[in-house]
């Protein structure tokens, strides 16, 4: 999926070292990861 979407300015991904895809190995990343990719957005007009 890494290789498919390389290049792609919609698309990031965090690499974790060891682990496996679930919850309990990145739940406390999550929050921090949304906000950091949220920084590179342009802000978005309230309703």
């Amino acid at each position: 999926m890494i290789r498919t979407t390389a290049g792609d300015p919609a698309v990031a991904h965090i690499s974790f070292p060891r682990g496996g895809h679930n919850y309990r190995n990145y739940a406390s990343y999550l929050a921090p990861a949304l906000v950091w990719s949220a920084a590179g957005w342009p802000a978005q007009p309230g309703p």
